[in-house]
C-alpha cells in the first residue's frame, strides 16, 4: 500500500505543479535555442567521399582496404594536410606554444572520421566551419595517401629494381666471359661450329688419308686434333653462351617492367562517392541540443519538487 500511495503522491504532485514545469520547459527551450546558436556554437559542415582501395602492393596479411586505412593514419599525410590549410591559424592556435601541435592534431581529430565500411571500402568525413574548407580537406587527404602509397611502391620497386639489375649485369659478364673464352679457341685452334665442321673435318682428313696426300692430310690431322682437344669445351661452351643469353633476355624483361615500376603514375584510391561543397550545417543539430534540455530541465525541476516535497513532510512530522 505503501508504494501504491507513493505513486499516487508522485502523480498528484506532478499534475499539481505541471504549469510550473511547463514554464521551466519553456525556458530550457529558449535558453538552448539561444545558447545552440551560431553566436555561442560556431555551425559546422559535413563533406565525405567513400573509397576502394587499388593497386597497393601487400606488405602482410592486411586486406587492402586495411592497408588503406593505415595510409590514410600516416603522420605524413597529417602533417601535408595541416601544412596545406595553415590549420593552426585555421583552428587559431598559437604554434610557439607549449603543446600546440598536440592540440592541434586532437583538434583535427574531432573534425575527421576516418573509418572503414561493411562494404570493405573507406570513408573519410571531415567537419569544418567553412563548406569548401571541409571539402577541400576530404580532396587532399586522398592526394597525400595516393602520393604515400606511391612512394611505398616506388621505394619497394626501385629495391626489386636494383635486385634485377645486378642480375642481369651478372648474367652480361658472364656471356662475356663465354665469348672471350670461345673467341680464343676459334682464333687458336680453328674451332668454329663443333657440330657440322667436326663432321667436314672427319670426312676430309680420311679422305686425304685415302688419297695419300701428305701435306694436306698433316694439316687436316692437326685440326683435327685440335677437335679432339678443345671440341667438347667449344661444345660445352657453346650450350652454356645460349642457356645464359636466355636467361639474360628473361632478367632483362624483368628488369624493364621494375623500371617501368619506378616511373609510373598509378592511383591507389577509386572514389564512389565524391566530396561535395555542402549548403546545409551539420553541427550542431539544434532540435536536438533543445529536446534533451527541455527534457533533462523538466526531469531535475520534477525531482527538486519530489525532494522539497519530501523535505517538508519530515519536518511536518
Amino acid at each position: 500500500m505503501s508504494k501504491e500511495f507513493s505513486y499516487t503522491n508522485l502523480f498528484q504532485l506532478f499534475f499539481s505543479n505541471y504549469k510550473l514545469l511547463f514554464v521551466v520547459a519553456i525556458i530550457a527551450a529558449v535558453l538552448s535555442s539561444v545558447f545552440s546558436g551560431p553566436f555561442f556554437i560556431t555551425p559546422k559542415y559535413q563533406s565525405k567521399s567513400v573509397l576502394y582501395p587499388s593497386n597497393l602492393i601487400s606488405y602482410s596479411s592486411e586486406t587492402p582496404t586495411e592497408q588503406l586505412l593505415q595510409l590514410y593514419e600516416s603522420s605524413e599525410v597529417w602533417n601535408s594536410v595541416i601544412k596545406k590549410f595553415n590549420l593552426f591559424n585555421h583552428y587559431k592556435i598559437d604554434s610557439s606554444k607549449v603543446g600546440a601541435k598536440t592540440k592541434l592534431i586532437k583538434e583535427l581529430r574531432n573534425n575527421v572520421t576516418i573509418r572503414k565500411t561493411s562494404y570493405e571500402s573507406v570513408e573519410i568525413t571531415v567537419l569544418d566551419k567553412d563548406p569548401i574548407i571541409a571539402r577541400d580537406i576530404v580532396v587532399e587527404f586522398t592526394k597525400q595517401v595516393n602520393l604515400k602509397a606511391r612512394r611505398l611502391q616506388r621505394e619497394k620497386s626501385k629495391e626489386v629494381l636494383a635486385i634485377y639489375k645486378r642480375l642481369v649485369d651478372e648474367k652480361k659478364a658472364q656471356i662475356d666471359s663465354i665469348e672471350i673464352s670461345l673467341k680464343k679457341i676459334s682464333e687458336t685452334y680453328g674451332v668454329f661450329e663443333f657440330g657440322r665442321q667436326a663432321e667436314v673435318v672427319t670426312e676430309q682428313y680420311l679422305e686425304s688419308i685415302r688419297k695419300g696426300e701428305g701435306a694436306k692430310t698433316e694439316k687436316i690431322a692437326e685440326l683435327f686434333n685440335n677437335f679432339k682437344e678443345k671440341g667438347n669445351e667449344f661444345s660445352a661452351l657453346s650450350i652454356l653462351l645460349v642457356n645464359a643469353y636466355n636467361e639474360y633476355n628473361k632478367q632483362l624483361v624483368n628488369y624493364e617492367k621494375a623500371k617501368s615500376d619506378v616511373t609510373k603514375e598509378l592511383t591507389y584510391t577509386n572514389e564512389i562517392i565524391s566530396p561535395q561543397i555542402s549548403d546545409k550545417k551539420s553541427y550542431p543539430i539544434r532540435w536536438i541540443i533543445v529536446t534533451i534540455s527541455v527534457l533533462s530541465s523538466v526531469f531535475f525541476a520534477y525531482l527538486l519538487m519530489i525532494v522539497v516535497k519530501n523535505l517538508r513532510n519530515q519536518i511536518v512530522e
